[in-house]
């Protein structure tokens, strides 16, 4: 999160004056973030039950609780 913060506010100083700078650290922020959900999610999966066996199957996972 502290990656996402940081190029946030570099993309915010520089959006008018260094479009290409804006522009990269946008790019920062798109794949931090992608990769940070999807290892949330991967440990949200981890402790519902079931979910590792439909994530398997192709089926998704229903939380029950």
């Amino acid at each position: 999160m502290s990656v996402i913060s940081v190029q946030a506010g570099l993309g915010r100083f520089v959006a008018l004056s260094d479009p290409a700078t804006a522009h990269a650290a946008l790019g920062a922020i798109a794949n931090t973030s992608h990769e940070a959900l999807t290892e949330m999610r991967r440990q949200g999966d981890d402790q519902r039950p079931g979910a590792a066996a439909a994530a398997r199957a192709g089926t998704g996972a229903v939380w029950v609780s």
